[in-house]
């Protein structure tokens, strides 16, 4: 059989359902707002979190950078100490190694002074040059002497500057060599042995 509803269903009032579609219309609305909110909230607490650290990274950065700054003028001025220091040690030891050299001068002339022959006057002119002026019994004696100088190995450049004698009817001779005096000998040069 067949049933017929003569009653019907409900029908909702027409401002009704307008009304309720546009309350979810707001709500929806209120929801994306307050989302939005939310979303911007925690991205300023994030940028301002951010922004903290990157100050105190700074502030670290600056402290550094002062310390590492006291640190180079302490190690600037231990390099100028070791500097200065460096030029005292030189100068120390160019005085031991020119404090050896007239005593060695002297040792070697007086090793090389042949018989008849003494020294009067030694004067040193510009760096080693040496002017060596006495008297000698005979012109050998002179030839000796500047033979053994250049013997030693010392004396180079070795010259006789003059070689008189003294006056009619003596056996004496002035004289007068210049050379070049070399605190340390060349070395032997080694040839086979023979």
């Amino acid at each position: 059989m067949i049933k017929i509803n003569l009653i019907g269903k409900e029908r909702p009032e027409p401002g009704a359902a307008a009304a309720e579609k546009q309350n979810r219309t707001a709500m929806l609305f209120g929801l994306i707002v307050v989302a939005t909110l939310l979303g911007l909230g925690w991205w300023y607490m994030t940028l301002t979190k951010q922004l903290e650290e990157l100050q105190q990274r700074k502030e670290a950065a600056l402290a550094e950078k002062k310390r590492l700054e006291a640190v180079i003028r302490e190690v600037e001025g231990y390099e100028a100490q070791k500097k200065a220091l460096e030029t005292k040690v030189k100068v120390i030891d160019d005085l031991k190694r020119n404090q050896t050299g007239p005593v060695h001068l002297l040792d070697e002339i007086s090793k090389n002074l042949p018989d008849f022959l003494w020294l009067e006057k030694l004067s040193q002119g510009g760096g080693n040059v040496i002017r060596l002026e006495g008297k000698a019994t005979s012109y050998n004696a002179i030839a000796d002497f500047i033979t053994n100088l250049d013997r030693s190995g010392y004396f180079v450049s070795i010259g006789v500057v003059n070689a008189n004698r003294m006056g009619e009817g003596q056996e004496l001779y002035a004289y007068a060599i210049q050379a070049t005096f070399r605190p340390t000998p060349p070395a032997a040069t080694s040839g086979p042995p023979s």
